[in-house]
C-alpha cells in the first residue's frame, strides 16, 4: 500500500504540534514532608501512613499515576509557591494563604499550641516570654506567628522529634506543636514527658491536600471531584479506621473520623 505524501505530511505536522503542546505543559508533582506517624518511611523505605493512603486513594480515583516525592517542609512550600501543578500535603489552611492555593480536600483537624516544662498557662500569645527559646519546624507557619508576637528567639527544627527531645532535655523552653504530636514523640522516643504542659492554645488548624496556583483548572476540578468521591467510599472509611486503631494500639494516640475529616483528638 502506498501512503500519499500529503497524508504523511499531515501526520508529521499533527505529531509535531502534539509534542509542542506537551512540551509546554509543566510537570505534575505530588510532594510532601514526613510527619510521623501519618506520613513516614517504613523499614523498606516506602512511604506509609494515614495521609499517604488517603492521597493515594484520591489520585487513583482521579486516574492519576504519580509518585509521591518527599522533601523537607521548607522545600515543599517553596516549590508550591514558585511552580504550577504542584500537589502538596498536609498544608495548613490559614487566612493569609487562602488565595495562594487551590484547596482540594481537608485531611486532618488539629489543635496546636505552645508546650513547655511546667510553664504557666496564658490565654494570649502576647503574654509569652519573648526571651525564652521556642522550637518550631523550619519553614513552618508558626515561625511567622511567633515573630508577629515579637518572639525572635526561635530554634528551627529539621523534625518535630528533635524539638520534643530538646524540650525534655531543657535545651529549649517551649515547642510549638500539638498535643497529639507531643504524645507521639514522647512515646516513640521513650521520653519522660510527665512535666510537659500545654502553655498556650493557638487554634484549631485544618490541613489540606492543596494544588499550587497557576495549575490547570481541569486538574483542579478533577482532583476535587475525585476527593469527594473517594471520601464517600467504604474503602476510605475502612482504611482510615484501620490506621486510627493501629495508632491507638501502637502509640496510644486517640483520633476519630468525623464528616470525612480525621480529628486528631479523642472523640467526646
Amino acid at each position: 500500500m502506498v501512503i500519499a505524501p500529503k497524508l504523511i505530511f499531515f501526520v508529521f505536522v499533527l505529531l509535531l504540534q502534539t509534542k509542542l503542546v506537551l512540551a509546554k505543559q509543566p510537570p505534575f508533582w505530588v510532594i510532601t514532608s514526613l510527619e510521623p506517624p501519618f506520613s513516614q518511611l517504613d523499614s523498606r523505605g516506602h512511604l506509609t501512613g494515614l495521609t499517604i493512603d488517603t492521597v493515594k486513594g484520591i489520585l487513583r480515583e482521579a486516574g492519576i499515576e504519580q509518585e509521591i516525592l518527599v522533601a523537607p517542609w521548607e522545600r515543599v512550600f517553596k516549590e508550591a509557591q514558585s511552580k504550577s501543578n504542584v500537589l502538596l500535603f498536609s498544608l495548613a489552611r490559614l487566612p493569609e494563604r487562602e488565595n495562594d492555593f487551590f484547596w482540594i480536600s481537608p485531611l486532618t483537624n488539629n489543635i496546636v499550641g505552645i508546650f513547655s516544662l511546667n510553664g504557666q498557662f496564658v490565654s494570649d500569645i502576647e503574654q509569652l516570654e519573648v526571651n525564652e527559646k521556642y522550637a518550631v519546624l523550619d519553614g513552618d507557619y508558626r515561625i511567622d506567628v511567633l515573630q508577629q508576637a515579637g518572639i525572635n528567639n526561635i530554634v528551627k527544627l529539621q523534625n518535630w522529634g528533635q524539638g520534643v527531645t530538646a524540650l525534655v532535655n531543657g535545651e529549649v523552653k517551649n515547642v510549638f506543636l500539638s498535643s497529639i504530636g507531643i504524645q507521639y514523640f514522647c512515646h516513640q522516643l521513650n521520653l519522660d514527658c510527665s512535666q510537659v504542659k500545654q502553655r498556650f492554645v493557638y487554634r484549631q488548624v485544618t490541613s489540606y491536600l492543596a494544588l499550587s496556583k497557576g495549575s490547570d483548572m481541569e486538574m483542579v476540578t478533577k482532583l476535587i471531584e475525585a476527593a469527594e468521591n473517594y471520601k464517600r467510599s467504604a474503602q476510605y472509611s475502612q482504611i482510615t479506621q484501620q490506621w486510627l486503631t493501629l495508632y491507638q494500639q501502637q502509640n496510644g494516640l486517640h483520633a476519630h473520623l468525623d464528616k470525612d475529616i480525621v480529628n486528631l483528638w479523642a472523640k467526646q
